[in-house]
């Protein structure tokens, strides 16, 4: 036997490794960061590997020294001994599976729906944009592949024109009270009328969301009402306004967990177990990339322009000189506020998904979200300036780039997941079909 593969027997002596509920238990007992995590499913990935193989020559030999160095790393923490008993620990192992999800989507096909959506939508003034966000959706849930199985948007476009023309109905109402009858109490009343549904419109599109999402024949579905939505708004907007909004990752939190708690697949629910300690340290994550990326890059970019530019250059005699630096530095600014916001939702949308995804469950399946908060924020920034350079016509490209890097860092960690899908099957038919949605509106959740 080898060298390499003594190393693996002893790795496979690892407790962690004997069941998800160890992985999952040792995770939030050590709080350990997103890299750590990432750092233990690829070793898991490796052993995986070697079970399937039973090959005893292995020759990814750095592989393998990587993962002996996280078990050396690890197994030194105190409370990593977690003593497992359970003698079907090592059958559950054999069977869980870690897999990303595989975006099967290119550019072009989605080019043709794209350009299609953006002409019908102007020829009938905006009337087909319900039908392009369906085709735009369908098309994005069909090349979402888990285990070769692809996911399915089944929304009807006209519940969606409904919810549309209601929110064009308030908008036009308040427009014409407020420029038309110059009447601004009428105009207050409608404003405020909105303000008071707000909540329930979202939980109306929340619920719109899932329901039209299947995987495998399977819904998904929000049982949540509004009332909830009513309480967490009010409390929150005050708390909010006390503290000044430092109060927000609290807040997001318990957003996430009323989102998360409340949704199901099939039968199954899912569950939320962030805390807000840990999500104010993903919004000091988020900070600290805005500091070490952008700002301290631009400050040192400054001082090195202000030592190195001769003061002055004869400005005051040379007035077109002064109008081209004056155009410059003004596209400068442009540029720089476009980086700027760009990078922040990069390290935003990265940080804060990779922490809600890694404290989300469905039973005994977990997930895991990988994405890099410097990758993300290029991909964003890069995205923007193609678009903006392409006068648009690089958008279908862009939004096909971010759906590929997203589901490439998606992991779903399962024991059995086709038993856990047929029982979901089998429950199906006992759920039965609601009434059509009447309202859409699309928020990020």
């Amino acid at each position: 036997m080898s060298v390499q593969s003594d190393k693996f027997q002893d790795l496979l002596k690892w407790d962690i490794y004997k069941s998800s509920d160890n992985f999952k238990s040792y995770v939030i007992e050590n709080r350990l960061e997103e890299d750590e995590q990432r750092v233990l499913i690829t070793a898991y990935g490796e052993l995986e590997k070697y079970h399937k193989s039973q090959d005893i020559t292995l020759s990814d030999a750095s592989a393998i020294d990587k993962a002996m160095e996280i078990k050396n790393r690890y197994s030194k923490r105190e409370k990593f001994v977690l003593n497992i008993t359970n003698e079907d620990s090592s059958t559950e192992s054999s069977n869980r599976e870690f897999e990303t999800l595989e975006f099967r989507g290119n550019t072009m096909e989605y080019f043709k729906i794209w350009i299609v959506n953006i002409f019908l939508s102007i020829v009938t003034l905006g009337i087909y944009s319900a039908w392009a966000k369906v085709r735009t959706n369908r098309y994005f849930y069909a090349n979402t592949f888990y285990q070769n199985s692809s996911f399915e948007y089944t929304a009807d476009p006209l519940n969606i024109l409904k919810g549309r023309a209601i929110i064009v109905a308030f908008y036009g109402l308040f427009i014409f009270s407020a420029q038309v009858l110059l009447n601004p109490i009428i105009a207050g009343g409608i404003f405020l009328l909105f303000i008071l549904a707000l909540p329930w419109f979202i939980n109306r599109a929340i619920k719109f969301k899932l329901k039209y999402v299947k995987h495998r024949s399977i819904n998904f579905r929000y049982d949540e009402n509004a009332p909830s939505f009513y309480k967490f708004f009010l409390l929150h907007m005050v708390i909010n306004i006390v503290t000044i909004g430092l109060a927000y990752p609290y807040s997001l939190n318990k957003f996430k967990k009323l989102l998360i708690d409340n949704s199901k697949f099939g039968n199954s629910e899912f569950q939320y177990a962030g805390e807000t300690k840990n999500m104010y340290k993903q919004f000091f994550k988020v900070l600290g990339s805005y500091i070490g990326y952008i700002l301290a890059p631009m400050f040192v970019l400054g001082l090195v322009s202000y030592f190195l530019i001769p003061q002055g250059m004869g400005l005051a005699s040379n007035p077109s000189l002064f109008v081209i630096l004056a155009a410059g530095a003004a596209i400068a600014s442009y540029i720089f506020f476009i980086i700027v916001g760009f990078a922040i939702k990069g390290f935003y949308d990265a940080y804060i998904t990779n922490y809600v995804w890694s404290n989300t469950t469905i039973k005994e399946n977990s997930f895991q979200s990988t994405l890099k908060p410097l990758a993300l924020a290029w991909i964003y920034i890069s995205n923007i300036f193609a678009i903006i350079f392409s006068l648009g016509l690089l958008t279908p490209w862009a939004k096909i780039r971010v759906a590929k890097y997203k589901c490439e860092n998606f992991a779903i960690a399962a024991t059995d997941i086709s038993s856990f899908i047929a029982t979901q099957q089998e429950n199906q038919s006992a759920l039965g079909e609601e009434t059509g949605d009447f309202f859409d509106i699309d928020i990020g959740i």
